[in-house]
């Protein structure tokens, strides 16, 4: 609905300035006709083109040629439309142009009616003045009323002028334009022409009219005449006019006069013809003028007659005169089916009096009017200037009138022959609809060709323009098939040079490319993390191993800083000034906040004494640290476990003799003797160094395994059962197990004790209660945690059991020593530390892997991983 307002709104200013502009020119005509100052009408005209120019440049667009008319209120429309681009365009205001404008051509009209005209009188300036005042004032608010109609109504500040601003478009403008302008300029010269063909035919049309005019009458007064010679010898008018009344019917009274004009004779008799028909005076007149010739005369009768004096002779004397008088209707007779074939009116004239006047019916309104002088002026007071020919030409519309004046042979009277120009204007205006209607279809090829013609050149250079548009926003684009194909020289050429400078460059960059991907793949295929950076320290390549150390995308990484990146100093920048290479060790700080220790080495990259950057290359220790510390701890362990092994072994062959001789002293002593009591103590103490030899040789890998299926979850029943049983009442044991069945290959005393040393060690952790958790699931570990494991471990699935307690915890400088034997955190007398040893041995023998976290005052976690057993 706002839409519809606007519109409607801005249709309203827009006839409102053409209604106010319609006020000045009637207020300018007005001052002109007032006036009537010739210089100053000849230098309006003279300045006409030059204020079309101006008011183009200022308005935007010239349409006062079309002001004159109602359909001029589109053309206002558009000049609407100008005069808001134009605004959005200079910022200039208008209406001050306007005043400027007018007060200019004001200025330059007085220069030019004083040098060329020398009239500078005190009326002309006044007028000058008066009609740019006018033009001044009207023009500035039509101005105004356009500018607030087209910037405030019309979306031309959103408007998008840009999508105008390519070949195609001004190129298929101008061509446009450039065929309407010469179209619309060969109509006018055409419309000239043929205005002033039909100008020269109908001129020579009223010639001829009234030279056939002229010869009809002749014919006409000849035949009279004759008749007049014929009876003016008869002495009984009655006789002659009986005698001539049958052929000549327009005759209608026969007189005869003396010499002095008196009536003498009359037949048919009419009294009244006495006294209306001033026969006197005409034969005053003859006697005056040539007798030999017959004279026609007026009569002032209101049926008009044509009177024809002859003289009548006897013996070589006149005696009187034979008067006839003839009915004028017969006369007008042989002129009227003439002019009207030709649609011509016409009045004959006998001095400066109207003899007769004919009227074309068709002809609208037309009067014509005679003075003294030599101007012939029509209704609705229109000027007519009389040429040499006496041809006047009045506005060239359809009210215009041509007018043809001669006098006649036949009777020395004048005439003047008239015909409207609405044929002849039709007649253009026909032939000007064709030509538009030829002009419209021109037009129309003449766009549809100029299209394809643009098409022809613009298409190709638009194509390729949008492939260099893509190829600078994508180098790696490659236009194989997308080149036009065209057949114009220039652009072929364009084209050709330009296929072959992407293809010089398509091979550069394919060699580039390829180069760039052996050496991307080489850096990819290093074992060590490599980071390739420019002289601003930021980074240019970035590999995989790079990559997962610092925990960053490579295309993130890309462009940073390095030690953004890396989170220490550049290793670089030290080796970089002191000009060599060397190896230092760091502690790496992932993104996540995870440590590495790492050793870099970075190279300088030098050309011709320019640093250009560096090569940082850095290997992962904290694997190899790992490692080496796990495999001195095997070591370790293993040469504490064949100590303790064939300690062990020596230990058991002397205790086996101790419990031999022990037990023969206690089956020989009765119950009441007092030794019994030692050999009882002696088989007791004997039996737990048994129980600690059996360890010793479980550490030393030395005992029997049997290995079976053992399943997990049953096992840790039987094990929490235990723990419950002789555990504390404040200990709870909570059971998380996997609902999937988990079978493992291994000894399943083996397995129950080293749950039941991990249960045991959890409930001793917890002395004044808590919550033990045993939980089991199944996991699949990949090659790369394989690899990186500590542990001599295989790709595959393996069976989760984690056993944590909520107790004191482990500090962390002895969390790394809990697996070492004889190591334990229980007081004196209450653990000998090989309860974790042994849960480690049992691992590392069933191919598995066992882990510790611990906080302190929270708790320790056991992660043990044991391979399932495949099905």
């Amino acid at each position: 609905m706002d839409r519809f307002r606007k519109i409607t709104l801005f249709i309203a200013l827009t006839a409102a300035a053409f209604l106010l502009n319609r006020f000045r020119i009637g207020i300018i005509f007005g001052i002109d006709f007032i006036a009537g100052s010739i210089p100053v009408l000849l230098s309006s005209v003279i300045l006409g083109p030059i204020a079309g120019a101006v008011t183009a440049l200022a308005s935007g667009l010239s349409t006062y040629s079309l002001w004159n008319h109602f359909y001029a209120v589109p053309a206002f429309m558009l000049e609407a439309v100008f005069v808001g681009i134009f605004f959005r365009k200079t910022k200039l205001n208008l209406v001050l142009i306007e005043i400027f404008y007018w007060f200019t051509v004001g200025i330059a009209t007085v220069f030019i009616t004083y040098v060329i005209f020398g009239d500078l009188s005190l009326s002309s300036i006044q007028t000058i003045a008066l009609k740019q005042i006018v033009n001044g004032i009207v023009n500035s608010v039509i101005v105004t009323i356009l500018f607030i109609a087209s910037t405030r109504l019309l979306p031309i500040k959103d408007f998008d002028y840009s999508r105008f601003n390519n070949i195609e478009s001004i190129l298929t403008s101008f061509i446009t334009a450039t065929t309407i302008l010469a179209l619309f300029v060969i109509l006018s010269f055409t419309s000239k022409i043929n205005e002033k063909r039909f100008t020269e035919e109908i001129i020579e049309r009223l010639e001829n009219s009234v030279q056939e005019s002229d010869s009809n009458i002749s014919v006409w007064s000849r035949g009279y005449y004759s008749l007049a010679r014929m009876l003016s010898t008869c002495a009984n008018p009655e006789i002659a006019y009986l005698a001539a009344v049958e052929e000549y019917q327009g005759l209608e009274h026969i007189l005869r006069t003396d010499n002095f004009g008196n009536i003498l004779e009359m037949y048919p008799e009419d009294p009244s013809l006495t006294d209306s028909i001033p026969i006197h005076e005409n034969i005053e007149n003859i006697e005056n003028s040539i007798f030999s010739c017959a004279r026609f005369g007026t009569c002032n009768h209101e049926h008009p007659r044509i009177v024809l004096y002859v003289p009548c002779t006897g013996k070589d004397t006149e005696v009187g005169y034979l008067v006839m008088l003839i009915n004028f209707k017969e006369f007008i007779d042989q002129l009227v089916p003439h002019f009207s074939a030709s649609r011509q009116s016409f009045e004959l004239i006998e001095k400066n009096k109207i003899l007769a006047s004919y009227q074309y019916s068709e002809t609208k309104e037309l009067r014509l009017m005679y003075k003294e002088s030599a101007d012939t002026v029509f209704e609705r007071s229109i000027r007519v200037w009389l040429t040499g020919a006496d041809i006047a030409n009045i506005e060239r519309s359809k009210q215009a009138v041509f007018i043809y004046s001669s006098i006649m042979n036949s009777t020395g009277w004048e005439i003047y022959v008239a015909e409207t120009a609405e044929a002849m204007f039709n007649q253009i205006y026909e032939i000007n609809t064709d030509y538009l209607v030829i002009i419209c279809i021109f037009i129309i090829a003449t766009g549809i060709l100029s299209f394809f013609l643009v098409s022809r050149i613009v298409t190709p250079l638009k194509t390729i323009s949008t492939l260099i548009n893509k190829l600078r926003t994508d180098p790696g684009y490659l236009p194989d098939n997308d080149w036009p194909d065209t057949k114009i020289v220039e652009i072929s050429s364009v084209s050709d040079y330009l296929q072959r400078l992407l293809e010089a460059g398509r091979r550069r960059t394919e060699d580039l490319m390829k180069s760039n991907q052996r050496l991307t793949t080489t850096l990819m295929s290093i074992g060590d993390a490599v980071i390739v950076n420019d002289e601003e320290n930021r980074i240019l390549l970035f590999n995989k191993n790079a990559a997962e150390l610092t925990e960053w995308n490579g295309e993130d990484a890309i462009g940073l800083p390095v030690d953004e990146v890396l989170l220490l100093r550049a290793p670089d920048e030290e080796l970089v000034s002191k000009g060599r290479l060397g190896r230092s060790e760091y502690i790496l700080t992932s993104k996540s906040g995870k440590k590495y220790r790492i050793t870099g080495m970075a190279s300088p990259i030098v050309d011709s004494r320019r640093y250009l950057g560096s090569i940082i290359v850095f290997h992962d220790e904290t694997n190899r640290i790992r490692r080496d510390t796990q495999l001195k701890n095997a070591q370790k362990m293993e040469s504490i476990g064949l100590l303790a092994g064939g300690i062990a072994h020596d230990f058991n062959n002397l205790l086996t003799g101790i419990m031999g001789y022990a037990d023969i002293i206690d089956a020989n002593l009765k119950e009441d003797n007092q030794l019994k009591e030692f050999s009882t103590a002696i088989l007791d103490t004997g039996e737990k160094a048994a129980d600690l030899v059996q360890q010793l040789l479980s550490f030393a890998r030395k005992g029997s395994f049997i290995r079976t299926n053992v399943e997990i979850n049953q096992l840790i029943e039987k094990t929490t059962h235990l723990i419950s049983a002789g555990g504390s009442k404040d200990i709870q044991i909570k059971k998380e197990l996997s609902n999937e069945k988990i079978v493992v290959r291994s000894d399943e005393t083996m397995l129950h004790s080293m749950l039941l040393n991990l249960g045991v060690n959890a409930r001793d952790a917890m002395p004044e209660g808590g919550t033990i958790t045993f939980s089991t699931s199944i996991e699949e570990l990949d090659a790369g945690y394989c690899l990186n494991s500590a542990f001599s471990l295989t790709p595959g699935l393996f069976a989760c059991i984690t056993v944590s307690d909520s107790g004191t915890g482990i500090s962390k400088d002895k969390i790394e020593q809990v697996f070492d034997p004889f190591f334990t955190t229980k007081e004196m007398g209450k653990g000998v530390g090989l309860g974790l040893a042994t849960v480690y041995g049992t691992v590392i023998e069933m191919e598995g892997a066992i882990s510790v976290e611990s906080t302190e005052g929270r708790g320790t976690t056991f992660k043990i991983l044991l391979p399932i057993l495949k099905t």
